[in-house]
């Protein structure tokens, strides 16, 4: 099967609204991440990598806990949305993490929600072990969407079902995916290998609900062309999310932490 690219065929930065998007996302499910962060012990004097940075608030929220004496190397395939704002603290680097540059070893490498959508991810995952200097960690934020079976509202559940679809088909998306990265730690010879899951409610208002409106306006014209949705489904899901009836669960964000031995792999 051939795969287009996330960031190239869908919710690339030339896409009206992918900033907005991508903020919400990051508003959603920074709090669980500096949380999972801070209870590994970041200090000042390391060096991070955040791969596939995306707007960054991670990237930036790393630069404070490690202070003048670390750094935080920011990658990601379209460095546009890492460049707003202040970007001082921070080394920013464009590249493919499919073929990175040399960049150092690190006492901490995270990944958010990209791994999933890489078609060539088990490679980059073992490159990014690689990354990580013996006794530091990898910490892997990915999909896992438990909720969309159990959706009280067949629209929205058949719209959200038929997006998995076609980002399967299109880019190689899976939605389970930070679900198996424990087992996929444990096979690379990491140890403490823990696992966490946070499911955001959708309620009226909130920043997970912005999300998927964003989602399904870039979405849906190419689903219901395609054939992956049909458009009244389109139309009573998008509804749903305006709704003030609103009450769901959004997609899983499932935290993988693992640790290289002390003596290396």
């Amino acid at each position: 099967m051939e795969y287009g690219r996330y960031g190239r065929e869908v919710f690339g930065p030339h896409q009206q609204g992918e900033w907005a998007r991508l903020q919400a996302l990051a508003a959603a499910y920074d709090p669980s991440s500096f949380r999972r962060l801070t209870a590994l012990g970041v200090r000042p004097g390391w060096r991070c990598l955040d791969a596939g940075a995306g707007c960054g608030t991670v990237s930036r929220w790393l630069a404070d806990q490690v202070g003048a004496q670390g750094e935080v190397v920011a990658c990601d395939l379209h460095t546009r949305f890492l460049r707003e704002g202040d970007c001082t603290r921070l080394t920013v680097v464009e590249c493919d993490l499919a073929a990175p540059p040399s960049l150092g070893m690190f006492d901490l490498v995270h990944v958010r929600f990209t791994l999933s959508h890489m078609r060539n991810r088990d490679a980059v995952l073992s490159s990014l072990v690689s990354l990580v200097r013996p006794g530091g960690r990898l910490v892997i934020s990915d999909g896992a969407d438990v909720a969309t079976p159990l959706s009280p509202n067949r629209a929205f559940s058949t719209a959200m079902l038929a997006q998995w679809n076609y980002l399967y088909q299109s880019i190689g998306s899976e939605k389970l995916y930070g679900l198996s990265c424990p087992d996929l730690m444990k096979q690379r010879g990491l140890e403490d290998v823990n696992l966490s899951l946070d499911v955001p409610p959708l309620a009226p208002g909130t920043v997970m609900t912005s999300f998927w409106k964003r989602t399904f306006q870039q979405t849906v014209p190419a689903m219901v062309a395609e054939g992956y949705l049909r458009e009244e489904t389109a139309v009573v899901a998008q509804e749903y999310l305006d709704s003030p009836d609103l009450c769901d669960l959004s997609v899983g964000m499932a935290t993988t932490c693992g640790r290289v031995p002390p003596d290396g792999l």
